[in-house]
């Protein structure tokens, strides 16, 4: 902006004009980031209410010793859990988001991509089972460190009819109400922002979500891989399948040690494993081969730094909060051995 002596006016350039018209669209971006992320930090509170309100009566209440001994009850509410408890409050704020930012964030169409969908379905499950072995190395490192990180447990159930709802409780329903939730509400609105910003992100939020430093960067890893496929596909489907068959895959593990001899369940968990790892690294060689260039993630045209998008995600009342109150809860799960 110049000032002339004429008339005491101030005449803009075309340089000024332009730095202005950058100005104010850097504060739209940085109002419109804070905003998703405020939204964000909303659900996750009501997230953290709401399963409050369900399980406390459960855990504290007449139902304790049934939830306490039987593994069906225990992956009916976890079932309701993940519909009412974490579902819900992100679809609201999914449909509050999809109004106030014009993006749908709920994108279960067909995936594109045909028959090269199966080769990155691959390739999420190779970065599942990374991502499986990199925590247990974190887990042990922490160990040697004086810290043993755990996790919730659930019973499994003994019956063939038992087992299959909690197969469900555990692989299905996770699959699609944390996609939804976060591949979906969560990322979609942030991804005009940068793709690997939007995953980065809501990787970030998948992890805080599970509450124990066990699964935490697990979910961190494997986020990647998931929100990656997502923007690939533009599709929720191929990451809610990778999803479904990781969790399914730990169900399988978790049969094996409890009907089976530890030198049974240990030989059936290499088969297993080898077998997925076998699959999952040919599909995914299949993947970027096929795929080439189109395997790269679009660049970002925002104009603002990933420091100030990042701020304007985290640095807001609710975001703050939400991530405290879900830190506090996941440090109940770390003692010092």
């Amino acid at each position: 902006m110049q000032q002339y002596p004429y008339n005491n006016q101030y005449v803009y350039t075309p340089q000024a004009e332009e730095a202005n018209r950058r100005f104010r669209a850097r504060l739209g971006q940085k109002r419109e980031i804070k905003k998703i992320g405020s939204a964000v930090g909303v659900c996750i509170l009501g997230y953290i209410v709401l399963e409050n309100i369900i399980t406390l009566p459960v855990l504290f209440g007449q139902f304790n010793a049934l939830y306490q001994t039987n593994g069906v009850f225990q992956a009916a509410l976890n079932i309701i859990l993940s519909v009412f408890g974490l579902l819900l409050p992100f679809a609201i704020g999914g449909i509050y988001l999809r109004n106030r930012t014009g993006v749908d964030p709920f994108v279960l169409a067909k995936p594109k991509g045909g028959v090269t969908v199966v080769y990155i379905i691959c390739f999420g499950m190779f970065v599942a089972l990374a991502a499986n072995n990199v925590t247990t190395l974190m887990m042990m490192v922490a160990e040697k460190l004086g810290y043993k990180m755990t996790a919730p447990d659930f019973l499994m159930p003994s019956s063939v009819t038992g087992r299959i709802i909690y197969a469900v409780s555990i692989s299905v329903v996770p699959a699609l109400t944390e996609e939804v939730a976060v591949r979906g509400a969560v990322m979609q609105p942030l991804r005009k922002y940068g793709n690997v910003f939007a995953i980065v992100v809501s990787s970030f939020v998948f992890a805080v979500l599970h509450g124990n430093f066990v699964q935490a960067p697990f979910a961190l890893l494997v986020g990647f891989g998931l929100g990656y496929i997502t923007c690939i596909t533009e599709s929720l489907w191929p990451a809610i399948a990778v999803h479904a068959a990781n969790n399914l895959y730990s169900v399988a593990v978790q049969i094996f040690t409890e009907d089976f001899s530890e030198e049974t369940s240990l030989k059936l968990y290499y088969i297993l494993t080898v077998a997925l790892l076998t699959v999952s690294i040919v599909g995914s060689v299949f993947f970027f081969l096929a795929q080439g260039r189109n395997a790269k993630l679009a660049k970002s045209r925002t104009l603002l730094t990933t420091r100030e998008k990042t701020g304007a995600f985290v640095l807001n009342f609710p975001m703050i909060i939400s991530i405290a109150i879900l830190l506090f809860f996941s440090s109940r799960f770390v003692t010092k051995v």
